[in-house]
C-alpha cells in the first residue's frame, strides 16, 4: 500500500480504522473519499486531490502549507453548503476546482 498514487471510493467502509496509514503514503497523490475527519490528512502534505463528507468535522489548517488543488465533498445538502466548506479551505491553499455529490 505505500506505494498506491491514488484511491477513490464513494461510499464510507464499515471499519476505517486503516484512514490512519495514510500519512504513512508519501506517493498518495489523489485521496477521493467521504472522510469525516480531517485529522486523518495530518502530515499528508503531498496530496493534490481529497474527498471529504460535508457532515464530517473539520479543521482545515491541517491543508496549509500542502500541495492540495482539488476537493470532492460527498453527500451535500447542495451548492451552497460545499461552497461554504471550499471557502473555508480556500484560507489555507489554493483550491483550483471542486466538486460534490449530493445525498442519496
Amino acid at each position: 500500500m505505500k506505494k498506491l498514487v491514488s484511491f477513490k471510493m464513494e461510499n464510507k467502509a464499515m471499519q476505517e480504522e486503516g484512514l490512519a496509514a495514510l500519512k504513512d503514503m508519501k506517493k498518495l497523490k489523489s485521496f477521493k473519499y467521504p472522510v469525516t475527519d480531517s485529522s486523518v490528512y495530518e502530515g499528508c502534505h503531498e496530496l493534490e486531490e481529497i474527498g471529504i463528507d460535508a457532515k464530517g468535522t473539520f479543521q482545515f489548517e491541517v491543508f496549509k502549507d500542502s500541495k492540495l488543488r482539488s476537493v470532492m465533498v460527498y453527500h451535500a445538502d447542495g451548492e451552497e453548503e460545499v461552497e461554504n466548506i471550499v471557502d473555508e479551505i480556500k484560507k489555507y491553499v489554493k483550491i483550483t476546482c471542486y466538486g460534490y455529490t449530493t445525498k442519496k
